[in-house]
Parts: C-alpha cells; structure tokens; sequence
C-alpha cells in the first residue's frame, strides 16, 4: 500500500486503490465512501464522497493530492464518468473548460434532449418551415402553441441554432 498525505493532515490516499484513509485516532483506517446526487440538476450523476472535513467528493480529493490544488477550479471526469475516479481520467480545469467539454462530448443535454425542453425539434423545423414559406410568426407561433418571442428567436439562430444552420 502507497499512501500519500493529502493536504489536510490526518488524511491519506492509496494511490493504487484511490481508498482514503484516516490517522486522526492513531490507527490508519480507511474511510467510508458513499454515492451521492446533486438533486438541484434535472438528470444528477452519482459521486462517491469521503468524511474528509466535513464531506469531500473523491475525485477532488484525488486531483488535488496528485494533480495541482483544485480550489475555484472544476475536476472533470474525461470519459464522463462520474464514477470512474482513476488519475488518468482527471484533469482540473475551468468552469469554461468543462462546460465546453460536456458539450463536445454530448454529456450536456441541448436542445430537445433537455429535461426542460417544451418543444420537440421536429415542431419547430415544421413551424420554420411554415414561416419559410410565407406565413407569419404570429400565425405560425398560434398555430403550433409556441410563444412568438421563442419562435423568433429559433427563427434567427439565437435558440437551437441547428435546426437553422442548414435553412
């Protein structure tokens, strides 16, 4: 076993087996690991947190001790698993970065495939349609329920921009 200090005193990681492990009673003993969600988000990922200070999410822990420190920054899960906490799947990054990575990779949820989505792209691309051909937003927007403001603003790319990238 490999153990390396975290920066808070008391607190180690194997860096084999990524298992935390506590000296505070002066008998090494690992850590109790469990799954936690952030409910605040429409399709929350699991996390494995450890009872360090508190409650610390693993993969921070882990990034901090072997990568750099991880304050004001975010530990993003590369293959986009929240559960795979290996180093090689680390990396620590800006808010920016990882936002720009989720939508790369298809982890964040755009368009119809939001959870908060109204309106299937398949209506929109027939209202735009409609639109194309010469009828009103306004008539168009009643027609289909979609509020005008929203439909405009589909009409000129500023909502689900590809659905008019190719009209």
């Amino acid at each position: 076993m490999t153990l390396t200090e975290t920066r808070f005193p008391g607190y180690y990681i194997d860096k084999h087996t990524y298992i935390v492990y506590s000296n505070k009673t002066g008998i090494m003993k690992p850590l109790k690991q469990s799954l936690v969600k952030d409910t605040r988000k429409s399709n929350p990922k699991p996390y494995i947190q450890v009872g360090v200070k508190g409650c610390t999410l693993l993969h921070r822990l882990i990034a901090d001790t072997f990568i750099s420190n991880v304050d004001g920054l975010t530990v993003n899960h590369k293959d986009g698993n929240t559960l795979n906490n290996s180093l090689d799947n680390l990396e620590v990054i800006t808010i920016e970065e990882n936002q720009l990575h989720a939508k790369e990779t298809g982890l964040l949820a755009t368009g119809e495939k939001h959870g908060k989505c109204k309106y299937s792209d398949d209506l929109l691309l027939g209202a735009l349609e409609e639109i194309k051909s010469g009828a009103s937003v306004r008539s168009i927007a009643n027609k289909y329920g979609i509020t005008q403001s929203y439909l405009n603003k589909v009409k000129n790319g500023v909502y689900r921009a590809y659905l008019t990238d190719s009209n």
